[in-house]
């Protein structure tokens, strides 16, 4: 029985870009939470899981990087230990991403790594793109440690740059193309997840240009894929996008305080229970149900955005004016 988890070490970031969403402030996982996650994990071994997918989010979650690393050792070893697979994944900035660190993750079976990029280097350390709260950019950070992935020789590895891509910056996104072409077009670890800028629910929300429609976005989308090196550097992971692990019955977030969440974009709206001391979960029964909605009455729609499906129930009821948090 295999179980998927998003676990966040913190919600702090050492980045400050306009578009985020999430409010940084909050602690960081306690040793007490961690310890009740052990104990959590080890119960959930005792009780038929075999194999675990684990994704580390944040915030930036190599600010607690003692934390990421003592849980994914902690999983790996139990469950291969009782003959399961472990098997870890990381949205990072990359700014924290050194040599160390990277071996660090790689034995710890973290192998698939997401970091994003605004464009070439003179957008994405001006003001729209990914800038320290000094103001100074991050690009070429970034860039040195890819450049270092690249020299090592793991090839069981996979590292996914999300592009950003924005109406006003198409030609950018172009530039930024040609020069990941000419860096990693012939290593087949490294592959491009385009995106496109949405209003995500952050304090800019309402400055953020965004595309008409999902028809633009997808046009644009797949112009910018057909400008890679090799039809291969498209991201193998895009087509998971089927189906979001939030409708997922046996997926849960995990934030620092120990709520149980299911939305790694609506926390507070996708709470769904809380982790005990003991490492026993008090779970709302109707709230996962219905998260899980998708895969309890086969609805495809609803295995795509599990939110974008309860929200547009609850308008039609008169209980809630959100929006889907993705498109």
């Amino acid at each position: 029985m295999k179980f998927h988890y998003v676990f966040i070490p913190t919600l702090k970031c050492n980045l400050a870009c306009p578009y985020c969403y999430q409010d940084h402030a909050g602690a960081d996982m306690s040793p007490e939470v961690l310890a009740a996650l052990k104990l959590h994990l080890q119960s959930r071994l005792q009780n038929g899981m075999d194999a675990m997918h684990a994704g580390f989010f944040g915030g930036e979650p190599l600010l607690r990087k003692a934390t990421v690393l003592e849980l994914a050792g902690f999983a790996k070893s139990r469950l291969e230990a009782a003959g399961g697979q472990f098997e870890g994944s990381m949205s990072t900035n990359g700014t924290l991403l050194n040599e160390e660190t990277f071996h660090q993750l790689v034995e710890r079976n973290i192998r698939r790594l997401q970091i994003t990029l605004e464009g070439p280097q003179d957008f994405h350390d001006g003001p729209l793109g990914r800038v320290y709260p000094s103001g100074r950019g991050s690009f070429q950070v970034i860039w040195k440690h890819l450049e270092m992935i690249r020299a090592t020789d793991f090839d069981d590895v996979k590292l996914v740059l999300r592009v950003h891509f924005r109406p006003s910056t198409l030609d950018l996104a172009r530039r930024l193309i040609e020069e990941v072409n000419q860096a990693f077009g012939q290593d087949r670890r490294f592959c491009v997840h385009f995106h496109p800028v949405e209003r995500w629910g952050g304090p800019n929300d309402r400055h953020t240009e965004v595309f008409a429609s999902q028809e633009e976005k997808e046009s644009i989308r797949r112009q910018l894929e057909s400008l890679l090196a090799d039809p291969r550097m498209v991201s193998p992971f895009d087509a998971e996008k089927r189906e979001c692990f939030a409708s997922n019955p046996k997926s849960l977030v995990v934030m620092p305080d120990g709520r149980l969440c299911k939305c790694t974009l609506r926390f507070k709206e996708s709470e769904v229970g809380r982790l005990l001391p003991d490492g026993k979960v008090n779970i709302n029964d109707h709230l996962l149900s219905a998260w899980s909605i998708g895969h309890l009455v086969d609805l495809p729609e609803a295995k795509r955005c599990p939110y974008k499906v309860l929200t547009q129930a609850g308008r039609q009821l008169g209980l809630s004016q959100l929006e889907p948090a993705c498109a």
